[in-house]
Formats: C-alpha cells, sequence, structure tokens
C-alpha cells in the first residue's frame, strides 16, 4: 500500500543514497476511492482519497522512477506531478496454449473477483439487482456463477436469487472459463487495469464490461468485447454474446491476440528488463 513506500523511501535514501529506487503502484489508489466517493456521495471516502493522493505523489516525487500499470494513469500522474519520471509496466497474464473455441456446450455467465475489494462487491450486487432480472426476463434459463474469495454476507446472500449460483473460492478457474458463455465485470469505480478480464481473455471467454472496466487495455467496442455502462444496455450485450456465435468467436480471437500482444509474460519481462537496464 502506499503508505508503506511513504514510510521507507528516506530510509533507503539514507541508508543506500546511491541506490535506485522504483515505486511500484499497482494501481492509482487515489483515484479509484475518488471514483467510489463520486458514486456514493461518500465525504468520508472522499477526504481519505485526498489523504492517498498527497501519499502517492509524494511517494512518485521521492522515487526515482514510478511505475504506471496503464498510460491513462501514467497521465494522470503526470497532469498531477509533471516532473516525475513514469514507466508504464502493464499488469501480465499467462496465455494458456490451448483453449475451448467450440460453443456448443458453454452455458452461464461467469464473474469472478477478491470481495476484500470494494469495486468487485459494487460490481457483483450491482449486476445481481439492476441487469441480471432483464437476463433473465429474456431468457429464463440463464444462470449466473459468481466466484472469489473473502465473500460478504451480501454476496452469499445472493443464491437466494433465482438462477444465480455462489461458487465462493475456487483454486483453478479454468474449468470456469472453458465451460462458461459470458464473463461480466460490471465495475462502476476502480483504477489501474482489471486483472480478471484480462485473466478472461487470455482463457479465451469473451467478456462484457463498462467503460471503466476497460480502461487501461485499449479494449476496443465490439472488436476485442463488448462495453455498455447502463443496466439496459449491459443486460442487452450479454444477451447479444449469448445467442451470437459469430460474434463470439471474434471476439475470443481478437481479445485473446490483444492479451498476447500487449500483456503476455513474456512482452511484460522484456518491460521490466529495458526499465531495470536503464
Amino acid at each position: 500500500f502506499p503508505t508503506v513506500a511513504n514510510q521507507f523511501i528516506p530510509r533507503i535514501r539514507i541508508h543506500a543514497p546511491r541506490a535506485k529506487i522504483i515505486y511500484d503502484m499497482v494501481d492509482f489508489h487515489a483515484v479509484r476511492m475518488e471514483r467510489e466517493a463520486s458514486l456514493k456521495s461518500d465525504l468520508t471516502i472522499r477526504a481519505a482519497a485526498d489523504r492517498i493522493r498527497t501519499i502517492e505523489l509524494t511517494n512518485a516525487r521521492t522515487a526515482d522512477v514510478t511505475i504506471a500499470i496503464s498510460e491513462e494513469e501514467r497521465g494522470l500522474l503526470l497532469n498531477a506531478a509533471s516532473k516525475i519520471v513514469v514507466d508504464v509496466i502493464p499488469t501480465f497474464f499467462d496465455m494458456p496454449r490451448q483453449i475451448a473455441k467450440d460453443t456448443t456446450n458453454r452455458r452461464g455467465i461467469f464473474f469472478v473477483g477478491g470481495f476484500w475489494h470494494a469495486p468487485n462487491s459494487d460490481g457483483a450486487t450491482w449486476f445481481a439487482r439492476e441487469i441480471w432480472p432483464l437476463i433473465r426476463h429474456a431468457r429464463p434459463d440463464a444462470s449466473f456463477h459468481i466466484a472469489g474469495s473473502n465473500m460478504s454476507d451480501e454476496i452469499r446472500a445472493l443464491a437466494s436469487t433465482p438462477g444465480i449460483e455462489i461458487a465462493g473460492f475456487v483454486p483453478d478457474l479454468t474449468e470456469w472459463f472453458e465451460r462458461c458463455r459470458v464473463f461480466v465485470a460490471p465495475l462502476r469505480f476502480g483504477a489501474g487495469v482489471s486483472g480478471k478480464i484480462g485473466q478472461s481473455m487470455a482463457y479465451g471467454l469473451p467478456v462484457v464490461t463498462t467503460r471503466l472496466g476497460a480502461e487501461g487495455m485499449g479494449l476496443k467496442d465490439v472488436e476485442h468485447a463488448l462495453v455498455a455502462d447502463t443496466p439496459q444496455d449491459f443486460a442487452n450485450a450479454v444477451l447479444r454474446l449469448m445467442r451470437d456465435d459469430a460474434l463470439w468467436s471474434k471476439l475470443q480471437a481478437n481479445g485473446r491476440n490483444l492479451i498476447e500482444r500487449t500483456q503476455s509474460m513474456d512482452v511484460v519481462r522484456k518491460k521490466i528488463g529495458v526499465l531495470l537496464d536503464g
């Protein structure tokens, strides 16, 4: 967390004055918190976001190089502190050698996330309450599967909704990526890059997400994923992907190719090598 770097960077400067200090933000925490505060109209979260922003910018100014996770966040950092040095090292994803390309036996809609992370809890409940009824009205046979760790009672209670299954923590998600038809990432606030989207695309499961969920990955609507922000538009996108095999296959191929070109382990390894050698 940014407060850790804030505490230790000055000590490193004292004890190892020649060391090159690299500050890895993981994501711009203050931006995520500011977006949550705006969505919920919460002044307490807004005040906490202001404190974290001060800490993060102090870290960036103090370090020799700051790592941002995307070009978007690099731009936000430079707008806030133009003299800092920022490199982009994206999240990387393992690329399975083989993926299931057949749509014949695929069923269900899938979501996964660590539920200690507020955007995941919010996204799952928003989908279940606002979007899922629209999908079930059009497709009464549809099923929605939620996996992840640290589920709250509120998330587990969604199992009482017809068609929703709570899978809980799943050690290996491969089976879910291979058997489900659509992956959803209904994110309403957040920052950085969505690991769940990248992982799903790497495993060949097409994605429906929001504009915020698509941020930082270069995703284009109808090219790499389907992007929608309102409940009705999101439901329509999911239903479209459930019935359109040609579109499904297109998004599977293009999404996986995008991850391989931009966020595979080999690509990121080279970027890290350049950073460390520089």
